[in-house]
C-alpha cells in the first residue's frame, strides 16, 4: 500500500501578503485547528542581517503569525474564498533560545488553536529546528468582519 502526502496550495494563495513581507515558504501539514509550515532562512529575506549571517530570533513571532494566517487562508481556500486579512494583536510569553536563525536553516513553525470566537483567536505556537523547540508563544489574532475592515481601511 502506498501513501501519498497531502498537497497544499502555494503560500501565495493562502496569505494576503506580498513580497518582501511573505516570510513563510510552505504548508507541510494541517488539520481544522492546527498547521505546520516551513521557513527556509535565506539572505533574500527582508529581515536578513549580514552582520549576524541570519535573522534575529524575535522575528519568529511574525513567522508564527503568518503560519496562523496560512491556516485561515487554507480554510478560506477550501471554501472558494480569498484569504482573509487578519491582525496580530499580540504575543504572550514569547520565549526564544536567543539564537540567530542562520542561513540555510529550515524552521518548522506550528500553531494550534486554543480558543476562538467569530473574529478572535488564541493560538499556541512554536518553532522547531531538527525537532528541537527554539521558540514559543501564545498568539492573539483578530480577523475583522468585512464591515469593520472597510471602516479600518477607509480614507479619512
Amino acid at each position: 500500500m502506498t501513501s501519498t502526502k497531502p498537497t497544499f496550495p502555494s503560500i501565495e494563495t493562502l496569505l494576503p501578503h506580498k513580497a518582501p513581507m511573505l516570510l513563510i515558504d510552505r504548508v507541510v501539514w494541517a488539520n481544522n485547528d492546527a498547521i505546520g509550515c516551513e521557513v527556509i532562512i535565506k539572505p533574500s529575506c527582508v529581515f536578513y542581517d549580514e552582520k549576524i549571517n541570519g535573522i534575529a530570533s524575535h522575528v519568529g513571532i511574525e513567522y508564527m503569525a503568518q503560519t496562523i494566517g496560512a491556516l485561515a487562508g487554507l480554510k478560506a481556500h477550501n471554501n472558494n474564498q480569498p484569504p482573509p486579512i487578519g491582525f496580530l494583536l499580540g504575543g504572550r510569553a514569547y520565549k526564544d533560545s536567543g539564537q540567530v536563525f542562520t542561513v540555510g536553516q529550515t524552521l518548522q513553525v506550528s500553531a494550534t488553536l486554543a480558543m476562538s470566537d467569530e473574529t478572535m483567536g488564541v493560538y499556541q505556537a512554536k518553532i522547531e529546528v531538527n525537532g528541537e523547540q527554539i521558540a514559543s508563544s501564545q498568539i492573539n489574532a483578530y480577523v475583522p468582519s468585512a464591515a469593520v475592515l472597510a471602516q479600518l481601511t477607509a480614507a479619512k
